[in-house]
């Protein structure tokens, strides 16, 4: 893929492929390296595409990127999002059980992982550098003209391992933690897998009528 904006007409049918690819990929593995899942999400533009209506900021996206750079040394994992509306730019960090909170020492509470802060601190650098540049010629052609928003996606880690006070504190953090009014969302790869099925599934009849695909019989009871 390119690493500047590609126009995608979303495909029901490619996305539905590309998430069963994403679920088989971690039901077969409890630990995902980052590059593993990099490699994976590039050839998934539709799924990409679709992953600003589970969290709540776009419909679906038209423009994609993969490796997009942000204007010097910062590049996000993907971006996507509509012109002159919301971008969305996503880091990626690895999918392991201990990806987002870690023990240390005898303390009862876990602290927040390196890589979790990590990945948060790219994001808060490459919201820095887009601040800096909103005036240029590559700004508007990138994003179009007049007022655009930013959010942040953070995918990091598993759900399986993280009891339900780890996953109160990841969801507090995503609703609670403002960077210079930018929203960044945190969520484990099994979430944004549970988020895009049941979003596929509530849209799946819409999306048999825009492919004319004839409704399902009713079944007999």
């Amino acid at each position: 893929m390119s690493k500047d904006f590609t126009e995608i007409q979303f495909d029901a049918k490619r996305f539905q492929e590309e998430l069963q690819h994403f679920g088989a990929l971690l039901a077969l593995k409890e630990l995902v390296a980052e590059r593993e899942m990099q490699e994976l999400l590039k050839k998934s533009p539709h799924l990409i595409a679709y992953i600003g209506t589970t969290i709540g900021i776009t419909g679906i996206a038209n423009q994609v990127a993969f490796e997009f750079e942000i204007f010097g040394d910062y590049a996000a994992d993907a971006v996507f999002g509509t012109r002159d509306k919301t971008f969305c730019f996503v880091e990626l960090e690895s999918a392991g059980p201990d990806a987002v909170l870690t023990t240390f020492g005898k303390k009862a509470t876990k602290e927040w992982s390196k890589r979790l802060e990590h990945g948060f601190s790219q994001i808060v650098d490459w919201f820095c550098h887009l601040d800096d540049f909103k005036k240029t010629d590559r700004f508007r052609r990138n994003f179009g003209y007049g007022h655009v928003d930013f959010v942040g996606l953070l995918l990091i880690g598993r759900t399986r391992g993280l009891t339900e006070d780890d996953l109160r504190r990841l969801r507090w953090r995503t609703h609670n933690v403002i960077v210079d009014s930018h929203r960044v969302f945190c969520m484990t790869y099994d979430d944004l897998y549970t988020e895009l099925t049941a979003g596929y599934l509530r849209n799946l009849a819409a999306f048999r009528v825009e492919a004319g695909i004839p409704p399902s019989p009713p079944t007999a009871t």
